[in-house]
């Protein structure tokens, strides 16, 4: 499934399949804005080691950042 960041049912659903597939859930997953660009934010957990108790927490930003002028390069 392909989604854009701003299309936060199609993430839900895709990250939602994924970790609930891995044992996880879906924490929290939104819209918010980097940089002047839209990006999706989202924590996730899931079992350290499938079948254990230790959880881990992941947590992505994904944005499709547009060169502006001015603006550092954090990416190196």
């Amino acid at each position: 499934m392909t989604f854009k960041v701003n299309e936060l049912d199609k993430a839900t659903q895709f990250y939602g399949e994924q970790y609930s597939a891995a044992g996880g859930a879906v924490l929290v997953l939104k819209n918010i804005e980097v940089y002047g660009s839209e990006a999706l934010y989202g924590i996730f957990k899931y079992r350290a080691t499938p079948g254990q108790m230790p959880l881990m927490y992941v947590g992505i930003i994904l944005s499709a950042i547009r060169a502006q002028p001015g603006l550092k390069s954090w990416l190196k």
